[in-house]
């Protein structure tokens, strides 16, 4: 005779998501680190669009840079230093 469908879930659940303390907190630990901020996402997107050859893209990432110029972190800037860093050099001929 079959155990009730409720006491199964509970078991089941019991087994797959049992965390303790310790564990929990390692996890949002390396989350936090592994999650980059919001505003890199928009700042590496505007990079990308000044990267394209379009004109309309390049003018977009001007105008949106300078709106959110203001939330710009260390971060970021760390971001844009070493995308430029690694951006290959237009030598004009």
């Amino acid at each position: 005779m079959g155990l009730p469908s409720q006491i199964c879930i509970e078991g089941v659940s019991k087994l797959l998501f049992a965390d303790d303390e310790k564990s929990k907190n390692m996890r949002s630990q390396d989350d936090a680190e592994a999650e980059p901020e919001p505003i890199n996402l928009l700042v590496d997107t505007i990079i990308d669009f000044l990267e394209r050859g379009t004109s309309y893209l390049r003018t977009l990432g001007i105008q949106v840079f300078s709106l959110l110029s203001g939330s710009i972190k260390e971060s970021t800037v760390d971001l844009i230093v070493t995308v430029s860093a690694n951006a290959p050099s237009c030598s004009r001929t």
